[in-house]
């Protein structure tokens, strides 16, 4: 199996394994070992937002998704690069806050 994601956070880690046919695990804060996610919970796909996005990049679909969540996924990438050169929880700016 290939290397994949894995995103850690306050309440656990998740972690997207494999490429071909990826495996989803989550380990939540305090238990010892991650357990999969069920082929069967996991969103259908094509759908959605992802469904979209690639649908807009092709030129098939407008971006439904507002500009806000660019700026975030912009926020939070910035936040993992800081993050592994520093290896250092780097916060992500909450741009509720006004």
């Amino acid at each position: 199996m290939d290397e994949g994601l894995q995103f850690w956070c306050r309440e656990g880690r998740l972690a997207i394994l494999g490429s071909r046919q990826p495996v989803v695990m989550v380990q939540r804060r305090g238990e010892a070992t991650a357990q999969q996610v069920p082929a069967e919970e996991m969103p259908a796909w094509p759908g959605g937002k992802d469904h979209n996005f690639v649908q807009a990049i092709q030129g098939r679909q407008h971006v439904q998704a507002p500009a806000e969540c660019g700026l975030v996924a912009a926020l939070f990438t910035d936040a993992v690069y800081r993050s592994a050169a520093t290896g250092q929880a780097v916060p992500v700016p909450d741009l509720r806050q006004g």
